[in-house]
């Protein structure tokens, strides 16, 4: 039986031939570059909450005192941050720390000697949804001692969502910086080979408009390393 093919099914073959000489037969025969982009994804929000770290530091020469006086004094910080931001305010403490110390002294003969003591460490942190009193909470935790407040975050309610949508828009953003790279080495770009997003939490930045911060949207930015296929 003899089978007869027509033009068209002629010509639709032998696209198909050159389509795999030209894409598939290379992916057996040759290994592919690789190419290593970083794409970065932004999201604007509204937060919703707030959160920080404040932390503390009391000194005696004896840890009893140094002890009690630092949870006091935390105690204390503690109630003037829900004055500012609400009662509603979730607090964790952390477990004080103590450390052996040198404190110096001045003798009668005026020269200067040091003494044992010992130093507290306190902290504790908070998070609250009245998200545009940061500023005055950061202001008045100085004033009630902190050594420091740092940690400063603002959260989405949705931040699993908002976190996936930063992540997906990194990603899209790195296919189109790998897309220019290889148009301008006249390359092809591939298939994604791996992909590596930052773990860390979302950065925030805050918009340049004016008003307290906090009562502003924020940015939230995600990266990713992504690795392709280049031919």
């Amino acid at each position: 039986m003899i089978v007869t093919w027509s033009t068209p099914k002629k010509v639709a073959v032998l696209v198909g031939v050159l389509l795999m000489v030209i894409f598939v037969l290379p992916r057996w025969l040759f290994k592919p570059a690789v190419l290593s982009v970083t794409g970065i994804g932004r999201v604007n929000i509204k937060p919703e909450k707030a959160s920080l770290v404040v932390t503390r530091s009391d000194l005696s020469s004896v840890p009893a005192v140094a002890i009690q006086k630092g949870g006091e004094a935390l105690d204390q910080m503690i109630t003037d941050a829900k004055m500012i931001v609400g009662e509603d305010a979730e607090v964790l403490k952390s477990v004080y720390s103590v450390t052996q110390v040198g404190i110096p002294q001045v003798n009668s003969s005026g020269q200067v000697a040091s003494s044992k003591g010992y130093q507290v460490a306190n902290g504790f942190q908070i998070t609250f949804s009245k998200t545009e009193a940061v500023s005055d909470l950061i202001q008045k935790m100085y004033e009630d001692g902190a050594a420091s407040v740092s940690n400063i975050n603002f959260i989405s309610q949705n931040e699993d969502e908002v976190n996936r949508q930063a992540i997906k828009l990194a990603i899209e953003d790195a296919r189109k910086e790998g897309q220019k790279m290889t148009r301008a080495m006249r390359k092809i770009l591939g298939k994604m080979v791996s992909v590596s997003i930052d773990q860390s939490q979302a950065a925030s930045t805050v918009s340049a408009k004016k008003g307290a911060i906090g009562s502003q949207e924020m940015e939230v930015v995600k990266t990713a390393s992504v690795v392709y296929e280049v031919w």
